[in-house]
């Protein structure tokens, strides 16, 4: 309803105008981003080849680098807390489980580096189940088939057909995934005995897509792995022994999507460790 968006944002209330104008307040950081990267000498990041290309005239312009500064803003900030919150309350909801990552984490050596959080299994296992049942992002992302159309795994789309997936359904298939629902860490731990029914198989891994997948998949799934695997680290190293507080609820944690997910609740409380 872009006149009603229009009419809000001019109306003289702080709450108006936020609600509003979310837009304005979001290409804002992101020309604060753009002039910082202006402000660099030399300076080399994922904005350098936009600027250049900007300077050219030829493809890009100003408005083009904000406004994917600002996508790129809002792809890495929620997208990883989100991910985070679930991870944490999942952890939390099984004793057992925390205690184990609290005892990996707690051996990493001082000044570890994320070389050394690779090697954790078990953090990066809970990241992986974390993932696959909480990525921010499990809605659908739509494609337009191209011209001539194209032969998928023996269905025929003619052009211009709008083709789409999404990872919600596939990472609780349960051919693929057994006990779907359920936060299962060992399901990527090297086998074990027990846990054998729940490793996961190569048809299983082709599905799972957090980020997406192909040539369009999310270029900062390393930066976010970076992020998870160095929050996770730091919480249970810090926060050993806290405990989810009443309110920490299913009902509180189920999932509300508005194409990125989040808590019914809007909140995860925790408890401190008395």
């Amino acid at each position: 309803m872009p006149i009603a968006r229009e009419i809000g944002r001019r109306l003289p209330f702080r709450a108006a105008q936020e609600l509003f104008g979310g837009n304005d307040f979001l290409n804002d950081y992101g020309q604060v981003a753009v002039d910082n990267m202006k402000a660099q000498q030399g300076g080399k990041n994922i904005f350098a080849n936009m600027m250049a290309e900007a300077e050219k005239g030829e493809q890009l312009d100003d408005l083009d680098v904000k406004l994917e500064a600002t996508a790129l803003i809002v792809a890495g900030t929620d997208t990883t807390a989100i991910s985070l919150t679930y991870l944490v309350w999942a952890v939390l909801s099984q004793s057992s489980l925390q205690k184990e990552l609290e005892q990996e984490v707690a051996a990493l050596p001082d000044g570890y580096r994320d070389a050394d959080l690779e090697r954790l299994p078990l953090l990066q296992a809970v990241i992986e189940e974390s993932l696959r049942l909480y990525g921010a992002a499990p809605g659908m992302l739509p494609r337009a088939v191209p011209p001539g159309g194209v032969d998928l795994g023996g269905y025929y789309l003619p052009q211009a057909t709008t083709a789409t997936t999404q990872s919600y359904s596939l990472h609780r298939d349960p051919n693929s995934f057994p006990d779907p629902d359920e936060f299962i860490p060992a399901r990527w731990l090297p086998s074990t005995s027990k846990d054998d029914k729940y490793r996961i198989s190569e048809a299983a891994k082709a599905v799972f897509s957090p980020f997406g997948a192909g040539s369009r998949t999310c270029a900062g799934i390393h930066l976010a792995y970076i992020e998870l695997r160095l929050a996770t680290a730091e919480f249970f190293r810090r926060m050993s022994g806290v405990s989810l507080a009443p309110s920490a609820t299913r009902e509180c944690m189920e999932q509300e999507n508005y194409f990125l997910i989040a808590p019914r609740g809007h909140k995860c409380e925790i408890t401190m460790k008395r």
